[in-house]
């Protein structure tokens, strides 16, 4: 039958349901006849979609184009949609409720249109199967069929005659998932009362199914919700899922009510957490559910049963476990112990989640050990894929990932420790599966890696590798130092995990297809517990042999790649626990003595990424390793001589001229940025005395150390790639910043020309055309202008040409924090995109730094005029006041840029601009309008006493004007002085003020401070006249003696 031909029967079976649904409220005879027609008409009508999306898979395959079209595609999704649910199911369903027919008769009168609402709502392209559908991964981000889209958007766009779109509520969303709940109630409750009455209950079984495939298919395209409103009862569908899960005569379908509550927990987290005792919690009297499969499934695995309901059921059963641990909030819950809000009904919370999770490692370790058992057949080397392997594949899979959740998320201080053995022994268990499964197939050549990845010891290995990875920490992106887990670190510290670490270490037991699966673990492990190598000498040798070995691999650069990314892992490693290794000498030896000579090498490799890997490295060392390179034969009589070689080839790599890879030259300048802050830093560049023998940086140290890295970075701010100048700006920033803290105490003129030689061309880079360039510009600026405009390093004869730039900068500055300010505020004279209001945001944060080091150089107010001063203060006092607009960083900027302005600079404004009013009026309607205690709000308090202090009349009347454009309370700003008990010299100025601005104020408010003004003066003659009593008593009291 042709697709127009399948369209002309529905909509002919439209034409007859769409009628008069009210009329099927009556309860007689005639009525229940035409419910039973219609039901008889829906189910036809599901069979034309049926054959319409079998249609659309037979003639039109599955494209980009074509996917996701479903049924009766030539009518479109949106029109398919209103004829069939918006005229026909939906309303018919909703009379259905109201009606007084029994549950049964509901469920078979429903039970066609809920068929098409299902056909509707599924993914024609993307069938589940129930026994693979944990291994295809179950998320919210896959992608809804064009007809599901059209059901359950949240929202509907209408395009108006004038081109603009308007946004509403989809009401077909609501009306959907009600229905689709409604019968999801009907159809369980229909089948426990043919349960009860023994009656056959094949058909309330098949609508139990056709129910929770129409909930699976509505929570899949439902979006994931954080907050306390939920479209659907989560409670009661909680609750009904939990007894289909637990009902012995829906034992075939648990895979698909699992993989419910999977989707359940995934679209609504919060609302699935307050309900994990339905699922988790076991006690004498209660069963939990998810724990009875693990359970079951862990004896039918041992008893080589991988046909039951409970083997079957384990992956999703282990999906589902993994999503409802995701979805609790455990550090807060079991943290909770005695506190009320954590007390509620059935005992004390932390407690109840903490036997829980007791329970959940104890069965997660069973089944482990049993899967460690069953990989000791003879059959696991064997590639031969069968359902068993398929299945197991699965289940192992699963197990990781629930496992690694458990051991990362849980805090396991305090009462929580009873939590750390159970913890560890998963991981424990996990590395005796990696370490035999790595042993027998050692034993056993292969091929090819396919042949190899065929094999079920191959799937343990991996999955069981990446848990032990996750519980390393070394799988977290974006993280520099990942931090190891408790479990693992504990597993580690253990003599159960010396095996492990053997076998990572011993050649013999790696054949060449698993070279990368054993450097990515060892690298994880030296980066996070490099100690797992230094407790043994032998360990320790093995690992440094091995490094060794694939650096100097001369025809395979990723050999050579992989070696040096060992070597840096050991390095991040030891530098995140330098404290740990500060007195082993293995360590302190190995590093400066085998592994730089290698990096050195690498330098000059033929592939880029082994040279970008190598400066990354040096980029990590610590000043111990820079003692002994750049000093190297210390230790002699003979005169010690400073060996720059090192840093002179990495600086080399910096210049284009010697490199013509960007990524190399831009990982050379942010090494060096790294090298500076290890060499030069505030911890090193303290006074040398005989109990710190590792600082060799003197003054003329830093001095030529300083001359070599500016000579060569000020020609790399003109490099024509981006990444490279923002990287290079970066290791000045780094530099001065390290300078800075290392003089803080004292000067030191001889490094000033240096600094002073590139701070031009780094106020140039503030007009770079790329965002990352600009925000490092503006960072490296606020550190090098310490050693340009410091009263220290300034001077009025050789620097004029310094105050040019200084007057540009507060300008420039100041422009780019208005700018996004504008943004924010909806006035930008440019639409952005996200990428530039993103941008535009991190310069506005690092203006408001750089303003505040710009301004606090109190010798530098001669050579401004006020207008240029009241701009750079003005937009620093704007972030305050669109503090409920903005990003919280740039506020706490803002205010800490201006609390730490030197008192003479409010001394030299006072009465010469609008500042210390505008100033005021903003501490003070920033007071107003907070109601909750932020980081920042003492040292508003803190500016406002400032300001108020160096006030004068002028400056009171310009706050009393501005109350208009800046919103304050007149009463917050009266009782601030009352609270602060300010002098009468003070009131006298604001009383003059408020005199001056009788159409401005209100009479009462005028008075209020008058008044108090009379009262100071009347508080201060008295303590005056008690003074001069107690002068004159103690006079008398002296004459007497």
């Amino acid at each position: 039958m042709t697709d127009l031909r399948l369209c002309e029967c529905a909509s002919t079976l439209i034409d007859i349901l769409a009628g008069d649904h009210l009329s099927l409220l009556d309860g007689d005879t005639a009525n229940t006849g035409k419910m039973s027609c219609k039901a008889t008409l829906f189910s036809c009508l599901a069979k034309v979609l049926a054959i319409s999306t079998m249609n659309s898979h037979a003639s039109y395959p599955s494209t980009k184009s074509t996917k996701g079209r479903g049924p009766l595609f030539p009518w479109g999704a949106e029109k398919t949609v209103n004829l069939i649910l918006k005229q026909t199911v939906i309303p018919y369903l909703e009379i259905s409720a109201k009606g007084d027919c029994t549950i049964t008769q509901r469920v078979s009168y429903c039970y066609g249109a809920i068929e098409c609402l299902h056909l509707l709502l599924k993914n024609p392209n993307r069938e589940l199967h129930l026994e693979y559908m944990d291994h295809i991964g179950i998320d919210n981000t896959t992608q809804l069929s064009k007809h599901a889209a059209a059901i359950l958007a949240p929202l509907v766009v209408d395009v108006l005659p004038d081109g603009k779109e308007n946004q509403q509520i989809n009401p077909l969303r609501k009306r959907t998932l009600d229905a689709i709940s409604h019968f999801w109630e009907w159809s369980y409750e229909s089948f426990e009362k043919g349960q009860q009455a023994s009656t056959h209950a094949t058909d309330q079984s098949m609508a139990v199914l056709m129910s929770s495939q129409c909930m699976a298919a509505a929570l899949n395209g439902a979006q994931k919700d954080q907050n306390d409103s939920y479209e659907i009862d989560v409670s009661t569908v909680a609750r009904i899922l939990q007894a289909m899960v637990q009902n012995k005569g829906l034992r075939i379908y648990q895979p698909k009510f699992l993989y419910i509550l999977t989707l359940l927990c995934l679209a609504y987290p919060n609302a699935c957490a307050r309900h994990w005792h339905l699922f988790l919690e076991q006690s004498a009297v209660k069963e939990s559910p998810l724990i009875s499969v693990l359970e079951q499934s862990t004896a039918a695995l041992g008893s080589h049963n991988f046909e039951g309901n409970s083997w079957i059921a384990l992956p999703s059963s282990l999906r589902a476990t993994s999503s409802l641990v995701a979805a609790m909030p455990l550090s807060l819950w079991i943290s909770g112990e005695g506190r009320p809000s954590m007390r509620i009904s059935g005992g004390n919370l932390s407690l109840r989640v903490r036997n829980a999770l007791l329970i959940t490692l104890k069965c997660i370790f069973d089944l482990m050990s049993a899967i460690k058992v069953r990989l000791s057949s003879s059959e696991c080397l064997s590639n031969t894929i069968s359902s068993s392997h398929a299945s197991m594949e699965i289940v192992m899979m699963q197990i990781s990932e629930l496992a690694s959740k458990l051991c990362t998320k849980i805090s396991f201080n305090g009462e929580n420790s009873v939590l750390l053995e159970p913890a560890s022994k998963l991981v424990q268990c996990a590395g005796h599966i990696y370490v035999h499964s790595a042993k027998t197939i050692a034993t056993k050549a292969f091929t090819s890696k396919s042949e190899l990845e065929n094999t079920l010891l191959f799937k343990a290995m991996s999955s069981f590798g990446n848990f032990i990875i996750e519980c390393l920490g070394a799988s977290t992106s974006g993280t520099r130092f990942p931090l190891c887990s408790v479990p693992s670190g504990n597993w580690l510290s253990d003599a159960s995990s010396y095996d492990f670490i053997g076998l990572l270490l011993t050649d013999s037991y790696w054949p060449h297809q698993l070279s990368k699966d054993r450097m990515e673990m060892l690298s994880a492990l030296a980066q996070s517990s490099p100690s797992a190598f230094a407790r043994e000498p032998y360990n320790l040798a093995l690992f440094v042999e091995l490094c060794v070995t694939q650096c100097k691999s001369q025809n395979d650069a990723e050999t050579r790649m992989q070696g040096l990314k060992l070597i840096e892992a050991f390095i991040l490693g030891r530098k995140k626990f330098s404290a740990e290794f500060i007195t082993n000498n293995a360590i302190c030896s190995v590093i400066p003595g085998t592994f730089c000579p290698l990096l050195l090498v690498a330098l000059e490799d033929n592939s880029a990424a082994v040279r970008a890997c190598a400066v990354s490295s040096f980029g990590s060392l610590v000043r111990q390793d820079w003692n002994c390179l750049f000093l190297p034969d210390r230790d002699s009589d003979a005169v010690v001589l400073i060996d720059w070689s090192t840093l002179k080839s990495i600086l080399r790599l910096c210049s284009s001229n010697e490199e013509g890879i960007a990524t190399v030259r831009a990982s050379s300048c942010k090494a060096i940025g790294e090298i500076c802050s290890a060499c030069i830093g505030d911890a090193v560049c303290e006074k040398e005395d005989d109990t710190n023998h590792d600082v060799p940086f003197a003054d003329a140290f830093v001095h030529d150390f300083t001359c070599k890295i500016c000579d060569v970075i000020v020609n790399v701010f003109h490099d024509d790639i981006a990444s490279v100048r923002s990287m290079a700006l970066f290791a000045i920033g780094n530099t001065a910043l390290a300078l800075k803290e290392c003089y803080r105490e004292r000067f030191a003129p001889h490094l000033s020309p240096s600094m002073k030689q590139l701070f031009p061309s780094a106020c140039e880079c503030l007009g770079d055309r790329d965002e990352k360039v600009v925000a490092n510009a503006i960072r490296s600026v606020s550190h090098i202008a310490y050693f340009v405009y410091h009263p220290g390093y300034f001077s009025d004869v050789d620097d004029a040409s310094a105050v040019f730039v200084y007057r540009a900068l507060l300008s420039k500055l100041s422009a780019k924090l208005n700018f996004a300010l504008d943004d924010a505020v909806g006035e930008s004279p440019v639409g952005l995109t996200w990428k530039q209001r993103n941008g535009a945001k991190k310069h506005a944060w690092g203006s408001c730094t750089t303003l505040g080091i710009l301004l606090s150089f109190s010798n530098m107010q001669s050579h401004l005029d006020n207008e240029l001063l009241e701009l750079a203060i003005g937009s620093l006092l704007r972030c305050v006041q669109l503090s409920n607009i903005i990003h919280e960083k740039i506020t706490a900027a803002a205010i800490n840029a201006i609390a730490g302005l030197p008192i003479s600079l409010w001394q030299y404004l006072s009465c010469k601009c609008d500042s210390i009013g505008r100033g005021l009026a903003t501490c003070f309607g920033f007071l107003s309008e907070k109601k909750s205690i932020t980081s920042y709000h003492k040292d508003v308090e803190s500016m406002a006493n400032l300001l108020i202090v160096n006030a004068k009349k002028t400056d009171f009347c310009t706050l009393f004007l501005l109350q208009e454009s800046i919103p304050f309370s007149a009463e917050v700003f009266y009782h601030w002085l009352v609270a602060q008990d300010v002098d009468v010299g003070v009131l006298e100025e604001i009383s003059a003020a408020v005199s001056q601005l009788p159409q401005i104020l209100d009479v009462s408010v005028a008075q209020m401070f008058l008044s108090r003004t009379v009262q100071q003066h009347i508080r201060q003659d008295l303590s005056c006249k008690v003074d001069d009593s107690s002068l004159l008593l103690d006079e008398n009291n002296d004459d007497e003696l």
